[in-house]
Formats: structure tokens, C-alpha cells, sequence
């Protein structure tokens, strides 16, 4: 299966279906095969799911606060289940589960336990989104190792490959080792400035990342998703472009057949 390529959008309340037909036509024209919601749309659900499937461009995941997820379960799957998406991400942390001691990260992973549970009969995945937090060191190994060896097998993951290599980790590993629980890949690069002494994000194929060797992996593994961030950019469109385009060209050699 090969992984779908998008991006992350954001949906205030001022998009009007208009304006949300315009954004998924810019996506298809991009090439964005799916998209991540970084917030609860507003619009009306219908229109969204329509625009949604006239474009061809699916909505993969929606990111949600951890205390809407504790509070608002049953509203948050009916709302999904009108534009057809079934991956639910934990996003923004509160302060009390902030990664201190080891018994910060057994209640995390006791919360993502309980609340999978319920997204789960609903035929939702939750997602727990990979943060800079997740390689802090806590008894020997990083937080990440520890939520994933005290979850249970039905709490995804989401993998940041910028902050995996910024903490030095190895980003293929990190895919292999997370494998069928890694839903979604975010996709941006590590733009060296100052003669290479600092770096600064871009878009895929703007850096120095191996983002051939990292999307080789996850189709391997089959990672279904992998979408490019938007949040670090004033300027989403021109980002989302620019990255789409490397990564269908990258694409486009991986499949081309081998000459004779």
C-alpha cells in the first residue's frame, strides 16, 4: 500500500463553503490526496464532507485537545462520522500531564487507554501526536518508549520526523519500531542557516532530511498517511506546494519502472 500524501489545514469559523471549496481545489490541484485537520471545523459538517469528496481529497485525521477528548467523545465521533474520517489525534497537553516523573507518563498512558476504549467502538482510532516532550529521558529511556510499551495496541501514534532527527534519533528506526501503530507521518524539513550552526523548518525537500528513505520505510510498513505541516509557516499555500511537489516527484521515481 502506498502512503497517501497531504497536508494540514486549518478550518476557522469564518470559512464559508465557498471558501472551503476554494482550499480543497487547491489541495487536488497540489496533489494532496488527504487532509489533517488541525482543529474541530466549525462550517457545517454536511458541506465539509461534500466538498470533501467532490475534491478527491479525504480527511485523514482531526486533531483535538486533550480535554475535549476527555469530555465530548460522543459528539466528537458523530461529527467525524459525517466527513468520513476515523483518526482522532490527542493534541495540546494540559500542565498536569506534563513528562516530570515516570508517573506523569503511566497517566498519560492510563488516560489513552481509557478514552481509546470508548473511540474504538465507535470505530475511531485515537492518535496520540508526537511532541517535543516524547524524547525526554525519564528512567533511562525516552517518554515515547514508555507510553508505547504502556499502551495498549489500539492508541496510534503520529511521528514528527523534524523533531525525531533533531533529537537524534534515526527516523527509519523510529518508524520500524512503532510500525502498524504509526498512523500518520508530519512531514517537514531541517533547513540549515548560519554556515550550517543552526537550522530552520521548511518544507519537505527545502533541507537536508532523507525524505526517500523515511517514505520508502513507512510504505514498507504500511503507514497510511503522511502529511505536511503548516503550522510553523506564515505563508501555507506556497508551503504546501512547494512540498507536495518534491514528494509526488519523489514518488515518481520510486514507481518508475527500471529501464532495460
Amino acid at each position: 500500500m502506498m502512503t497517501k500524501f497531504g497536508a494540514q489545514i486549518y478550518l476557522p469559523k469564518a470559512k464559508s463553503k465557498s471558501e472551503i471549496r476554494s482550499l480543497f481545489g487547491f489541495l487536488k490541484s497540489s496533489r494532496c490526496e488527504v487532509a489533517e485537520l488541525t482543529a474541530m471545523p466549525t462550517c457545517r459538517l454536511k458541506e465539509l464532507a461534500e466538498i470533501s469528496k467532490e475534491s478527491g481529497v479525504s480527511i485523514c485525521s482531526t486533531r483535538m485537545p486533550l480535554e475535549r477528548l476527555q469530555n465530548d467523545i460522543d459528539k466528537i465521533a458523530d461529527a467525524l462520522s459525517v466527513y468520513h474520517c476515523n483518526i482522532v489525534g490527542c493534541g495540546s497537553v494540559p500542565f498536569e500531564f506534563q513528562y516530570k516523573t515516570l508517573d506523569d507518563v503511566k497517566r498519560m498512558a492510563e488516560f489513552l487507554n481509557r478514552i481509546s476504549q470508548k473511540f474504538h467502538d465507535r470505530n475511531i482510532k485515537l492518535m496520540y501526536y508526537n511532541r517535543k516532550a516524547d524524547y525526554k529521558r525519564i528512567e533511562g529511556r525516552a517518554v515515547i518508549d514508555h507510553l508505547l510499551e504502556l499502551t495498549l495496541p489500539r492508541v496510534f501514534v503520529s511521528l514528527d520526523v523534524y523533531l525525531a532527527n533533531a533529537h537524534g534519533a534515526i527516523v527509519e528506526e523510529q518508524i520500524d519500531h512503532l510500525g502498524s501503530r504509526l498512523v500518520v507521518l508530519h512531514l517537514k524539513d531541517a533547513k540549515p542557516t548560519l554556515w550550517g550552526l543552526a537550522k530552520t523548518i521548511g518544507a519537505p525537500g527545502d533541507g537536508v532530511l532523507d525524505f526517500k528513505s523515511y517514505l520508502q520505510k513507512a510504505t514498507q510498513n504500511g503507514t497510511p498517511y503522511a502529511v505536511i505541516e503548516t503550522a510553523h509557516t506564515n505563508r501555507p499555500r506556497e508551503t504546501v506546494k512547494r512540498g507536495m511537489k518534491f514528494l509526488n516527484e519523489l514518488r515518481a521515481i520510486e514507481t518508475e519502472p527500471d529501464k532495460k
